[in-house]
């Protein structure tokens, strides 16, 4: 940005955000995926209003690699149902953890977390698919109507050390301590040090020191819990959410009653199922219904459409970009022309973006 170096070698960010004048040149060494992203990179030339170039060496052979990438997110039918099939089990999950009875019957919403890292090994695709797949079951379409808000991603999965008391007493006092209690996995239980003050364990720690996430906060001894933030809000019931657990846990961190670690591979998509999501996942009354209402979304195209469609749109844009490329290259440029006029290359160039722009698809003649 200073002017220190003649070349910079970049990514295709480089056309998203630098904004450096007197960028004289810009060299694809590469065919680029789309007529967009070509007008966006060499837009960052010239931008003081002096002449630049842009060059794009591009080989023949490179149209069919593009093609290829273009069609790499799709997913198919079984990924899909196999994507649903979890949520109804999670939902199920959730259903019979409801704490209220008369809420179990027929809840107005329903908080689910969708474990990320599990999902993504257990369907095989990238986790950008799976925001997908739920996108498309938040917008709706006319196969099937809004299921879910998607509220956000969230570190479901928290290791709780409790310092000053153990679970039981902090029963007493905690409605939060109560619902960790009924879901919580016990990593460590409480050790009988805790009876003695001046136990060889408590005396070891207060002579030699050390931090507690040192000690992994070994050293406090009144019992180690994984628990699951939503599950936890479901214990609490009413319109308990995610948000009321962690101020709560907060809450506790901050009077010394326990320390928090959030576990990094326990991220998870908090979701909120509404009365139809519900029906459609929750409902475990009859398995073969509920499968078979499964299998009919997953099959109806609804979602399998979508990302075919988003994958012939990529390709058509990469026909478009070769096409572009191929017309302007056997053009031969006037040597003997005025620096004032436009190149026979530059007016072509302008000429097929502008057709691409307000053609409304690929031409058989392209796809050929």
């Amino acid at each position: 940005m200073r002017g220190k170096v003649r070349i910079c070698v970049a990514t295709v960010a480089f056309g998203l955000g630098i904004n450096k004048a007197d960028v004289r040149g810009i060299v694809h060494v590469c065919l680029p995926p789309s007529p967009e992203h070509f007008l966006q990179e060499i837009g960052r030339a010239g931008r003081d209003g002096k002449p630049a170039t842009a060059f794009a060496l591009v080989l023949d052979t490179e149209i069919a690699h593009k093609l290829s990438l273009s069609f790499s997110d799709r997913l198919s039918r079984g990924q899909i149902f196999a994507l649903l099939s979890n949520m109804r089990h999670l939902a199920s999950d959730a259903m019979e953890g409801l704490a209220d009875i008369q809420l179990k019957t027929c809840p107005s919403s329903l908080n689910v977390s969708l474990p990320i890292s599990k999902m993504v090994q257990s369907i095989d695709c990238k986790e950008e698919s799976i925001f997908t797949m739920l996108s498309i079951l938040e917008d709706g379409n006319s196969t099937f109507e809004k299921l879910l808000d998607i509220e956000g991603t969230i570190p479901d999965s928290v290791t709780l050390t409790l310092k000053r008391r153990n679970l039981d007493k902090l029963c007493s006092k905690e409605e939060i301590a109560r619902c960790i209690k009924k879901c919580c996995i016990i990593l460590e239980a409480e050790s009988n040090d805790n009876a003695n003050e001046e136990s060889p364990k408590q005396d070891r720690f207060s002579k030699f020191g050390g931090t507690a996430s040192q000690k992994g906060f070994s050293a406090y001894s009144f019992g180690v819990y994984q628990i699951s933030v939503v599950r936890c809000a479901q214990l609490l019931g009413g319109n308990a959410e995610p948000r009321h657990v962690f101020a709560a846990l907060r809450r506790l961190q901050d009077s010394g009653e326990l320390e928090l670690v959030f576990n990094p591979a326990g991220s998870s998509i908090h979701l909120t199922l509404n009365t139809a999501g519900i029906h459609f996942f929750g409902d475990n009354k009859d398995n073969v219904e509920a499968e078979t209402r499964v299998n009919q979304l997953s099959f109806s195209f609804s979602i399998y459409e979508h990302f075919a469609a988003q994958d012939q749109r990529r390709a058509d844009k990469v026909l478009a970009m070769n096409k572009i490329m191929r017309r302007i290259s056997v053009v031969e440029e006037d040597l003997e022309k005025t620096p004032s006029k436009k190149s026979a290359r530059l007016e072509l160039f302008q000429e097929l973006v502008s057709q691409y722009f307000k053609s409304s698809g690929v031409s058989t003649e392209d796809e050929e």
